[in-house]
């Protein structure tokens, strides 16, 4: 058995204490010092959680007893989860105390179940700043590199009214807790003060109007797709309400995320966005399109920052986004697409008007490494006629281009790299080369059926995994990292995750050079598939691409690139070669 104690919010441990019978200690070394232990007992700072773990398993297969210290309670973004995945639930006693979260609202004389709660600990702070420019109660878990100073600067200056409340050694002779401007935070140097948690507020909102039956965050919205009248626009400068509802599906906001609206006008896909709890970034270059966009904001109670200027110019002031939205647009269009498609995380969506600009759009999406696909979207709303019958009044149709990184926009492709590149499951084989596609899928004018109908496959799902696995999909433990796939390289080192797949570790910043061989690419319509070995470099910026190159039947090469931050390309693009006519410019 495993003894797991909460500190709750003071230094020493909760009134049980460490079981007199315990043999060893595992804890943070202020809570080691802090608390009563049985004379005799081993102890283990907590420092990387795999060695303490390790301890543990072995210390207790030796027939010894072990408690681990904890801070409040260790079933709330603490060690339980780990301890559980390694030894089971069963082998837990868990003894919590008050977390820093509930007592820090608790000072406030606050309610909490209506907070939104995220950690910042050992992980990318940029998530509990969206969540903080989206909602109106957010408590952050602190961690080095994210603590009040990193949350302060990233909030100052987004216009959305904030006020950081920072408790610091809860429960301790030493506690503070003290409200301040994210500017003012941004200013300091807390790297003396043992921050607790930090809580960001709209000091207006703080109170529930209503009372709460599921805590978190405020519900998703029952609708989506307002009508046109729910906000203030001018001269027909709003989204149309089925635009929009295709667009939003494709953007998928959500808490955590970041969307950046292009081209607002009316704000109308920002603020259907932020009611989904995403925070949002809308650009326009007309001063009162600005106000129109956080009057709309306001009206339906959520927050949105406005920067006026013209895209691309003002975009290198915005973090990177999550997802972006892009109404339209004159001739720079391209250029608006192909920079945020630079710096896109998941998915760009556009929408025009114009057949003419098409094909522009669709070259910078694919020309920054997404997968291409689209609609031409044209409705008929019911619409009066004298004598109580409607007619179908027809709307100007709309093209709506979206493109994905990864693949992930059609919902068909692994998450391992190779798939989606045409080694992956196909459509039904049956209907590979008959009929035509209305979606702007793939490039060079071919649509992703027939596309697939060039791209042998192999013959079942069990072949497919094993010839394609790949063993890192970016840097060594960032948002690329596949767990359980993934291992750490050591400079110089090399590993193997199968005998078809080998990675070494190439340059600064834990990157992977990959190397893989798939047995299987295309063949001439007609033809048995040809083996080929195909073989790839993980480089720097500026996007994440794919292309094969090469002819049918002869070695062909597969360029991944992954956007990383920053840096000179550490790998080589292969030479250029000719390029079989269906695959040419699939991304």
């Amino acid at each position: 058995m495993i003894t797991v104690i909460g500190t709750g919010t003071a230094a020493g441990p909760a009134a049980s204490g460490v079981p007199a019978d315990a043999t060893l200690v595992v804890g943070a070394r202020r809570h080691l010092d802090a608390a009563a232990l049985p004379p005799g007992v081993q102890r283990i700072g907590l420092g990387p959680l795999a060695p303490a773990l390790d301890a543990i398993e072995e210390h207790l297969a030796k027939g010894g007893t072990a408690t681990v210290l904890a801070s409040g309670d260790p079933g709330f973004f603490g060690i339980v989860r780990a301890l559980a995945e390694r030894f089971g639930p069963a082998a837990l006693d868990v003894r919590p105390s008050a977390p820093s979260v509930a007592v820090a609202f608790a000072r406030l004389g606050l309610t909490w179940d209506d907070a939104v709660v995220v950690s910042a600990h050992g992980r990318d702070p940029r998530t509990a700043v969206n969540v903080c420019r989206a909602h109106a109660k957010t408590a952050v878990l602190t961690g080095p590199g994210a603590g009040p100073g990193e949350l302060g600067a990233a909030l100052a200056d987004t216009g959305i009214e904030r006020t950081l409340v920072v408790a610091a050694a809860l429960g301790t002779a030493e506690e503070s807790v003290e409200r301040l401007s994210p500017a003012d935070a941004a200013a300091r140097d807390w790297s003396a003060v043992g921050v607790s948690v930090v809580l960001c507020l709209d000091e207006g909102r703080v109170l529930s109007p209503v009372p709460r039956t599921v805590a978190g965050p405020r519900p998703s919205p029952a609708g989506w797709a307002l009508p046109e009248d729910a906000f203030a626009y001018r001269d027909s400068m709003v989204t149309k309400y089925e635009v929009r509802a295709l667009a939003l599906s494709r953007l998928g906001p959500r808490t955590g995320d970041l969307v950046w609206d292009i081209g607002a006008g009316s704000g109308s896909v920002a603020v259907e966005c932020a009611r989904f709890g995403a925070a949002v970034v809308a650009v326009e270059r007309a001063a009162d399109g600005v106000d129109r966009v956080l009057a709309n904001a306001a009206a339906h109670g959520v927050d949105v920052q406005a920067v006026h200027g013209s895209a691309p110019a003002v975009l290198g002031q915005l973090p990177d986004p999550d997802a972006v939205f892009i109404g339209g647009g004159g001739a720079d269009l391209p250029a608006i697409v192909a920079a945020c498609a630079a710096r896109v995380r998941r998915v760009v969506v556009v929408t025009l008007a114009a057949l003419d600009r098409v094909a522009d759009v669709r070259a910078a999406l694919a020309g920054a490494g997404l997968v291409v696909e689209g609609v031409l979207l044209q409705s008929s709303r019911l619409a009066p006629l004298p004598g109580e019958v409607s007619r179908l009044a027809a709307t100007n149709p709309v093209f709506v281009l979206w493109g994905t990184r990864d693949g992930g926009g059609s919902g068909d492709a692994d998450p391992l790299l190779a798939d989606g590149l045409g080694v992956g499951r196909p459509p039904d084989a049956s209907k590979r080369d008959g009929g035509t596609s209305q979606r702007l899928a793939g490039g060079g004018g071919t649509s992703r059926r027939k596309l697939w109908g060039r791209l042998a496959q192999p013959t079942s799902t069990r072949e497919r995994a094993r010839t394609t696995t790949v063993g890192c999909r970016g840097c060594v433990g960032g948002p690329r990292h596949v767990a359980g796939l993934c291992q750490p390289v050591p400079p110089g080192g090399t590993f193997s995750q199968s005998p078809r797949s080998t990675a070494e570790r190439s340059g600064p910043g834990g990157l992977c050079r990959v190397r893989l061989i798939v047995p299987w690419v295309w063949g001439a319509t007609g033809q048995p598939p040809q083996r080929l070995n195909v073989t790839g470099g993980v480089v720097l910026p500026p996007v994440c691409s794919r292309r094969f190159r090469g002819q049918p039947g002869a070695p062909s090469q597969l360029v991944a690139r992954q956007r990383l931050g920053g840096g000179p390309v550490l790998a080589e693009d292969p030479p250029e070669g000719p390029r079989p006519p269906t695959a040419n410019n699939h991304p």
